[in-house]
């Protein structure tokens, strides 16, 4: 059973105790103690909710749009089965046997990404007014450009945009609305990351 306790930030805590957390990992991505920064420190993620919300879905959401990625996975210490957070441009990774094969079957399977999969256009809505129903801010980038308000997105990401329509032959939207985002760095952050992951 989780429990969230709400303050300047949502803590996820176990009512059984603390061995479903691998809270290594979550300080690694999202820690704000001083001297001990993670990848994500500088984010903010903040939410009106109007009605119930499964915490999973919930947690899911905040992986997708913090560019990570939230799974169970074994501690080899203790044998438990853990939450674990791993940002996905943290550059780590493990160490593969080779061949990576068990009982004649292959273990690891990489291959391209399909072009369908590949974007050129990039928008994301956020900001949410719920008395109007609606979001408030939008951030679009392409080939021709980005906001000229952007502190954070660059000709870094233009240029990435124009090379995958280059590259790849393709002309493509990716197109997202958060309801958890309402600052701009953390807008643009978010973007960011995935014009880096979808223009190739």
């Amino acid at each position: 059973d989780l429990a969230a306790q709400v303050d300047d930030n949502i803590i996820i805590t176990n009512i059984q105790g603390d061995l479903k957390i691998d809270y290594t990992s979550f300080d690694a991505v999202g820690s704000s103690k001083a001297g001990s920064e993670g990848s994500r420190d500088g984010w903010i993620f903040a939410r009106s909710y109007t009605e119930k919300q499964n915490i999973n879905n919930l947690l899911s959401e905040l992986a997708l749009e913090s560019h990570c990625y939230l799974l169970e996975s074994v501690n080899p210490d203790s044998g438990i089965n853990q939450f674990k957070l791993i940002a996905l441009d943290s550059g780590s990774g493990d160490t593969w046997t080779n061949p990576a094969y068990a009982d004649g079957l292959e273990q690891v399977k990489i291959e391209f990404t399909p072009l369908e999969n590949v974007f050129t256009q990039f928008r994301l809505r956020y900001f949410y007014d719920y008395g109007k129903g609606d979001y408030i801010k939008e951030i679009y980038v392409d080939k021709n450009g980005f906001p000229t308000s952007a502190t954070i997105l660059s000709a870094t990401e233009q240029t990435l945009c124009a090379d995958a329509e280059t590259n790849y032959k393709v002309s493509q939207l990716f197109e997202y609305s958060s309801r958890n985002i309402y600052d701009d760095a953390t807008a643009e952050r978010m973007l960011q990351k995935k014009i880096e992951w979808f223009t190739k």
